[in-house]
């Protein structure tokens, strides 16, 4: 007696790729199973794996590149790493007297647990 219901969905090679591709650009489920003609939930059932792996290169090849500016001097990408990655804060302190000029300091600090 055969099986009821629908038969199994296959991929093919080329929709293979664009998955693995589409996730290591960090794009969303829904867009990858629209990409290909899939429901998301079957895409995820199929391919769940997969695309937490490349999604976690996506984020180390981002890493990388962050690294890559900070070495290269970017100090914009300096602070934007002090304070994702260390959790360093920046802090504005005003202070003085209104008969003397203005004397603005700017500290930055790490939040507590920070390296």
């Amino acid at each position: 007696m055969a099986k009821a219901g629908r038969p199994p969905k296959t991929f093919t090679k080329a929709q293979e790729k664009t998955i693995a591709d589409l996730a290591l650009d960090n794009c969303n489920t829904r867009t990858i199973a629209e990409a290909i003609g899939a429901d998301k939930d079957t895409l995820l059932r199929h391919y769940g794996p997969l695309i937490k792996k490349k999604r976690a290169e996506h984020r180390i090849m981002v890493r990388q590149m962050q690294s890559r500016l900070l070495r290269q001097g970017d100090k914009t990408m300096a602070v934007w790493l002090g304070k994702n990655a260390l959790g360093q804060t920046d802090k504005a302190e005003i202070s003085g007297n209104a008969a003397q000029p203005l004397r603005l300091v700017i500290e930055l600090a790490e939040a507590p647990g920070g390296e």
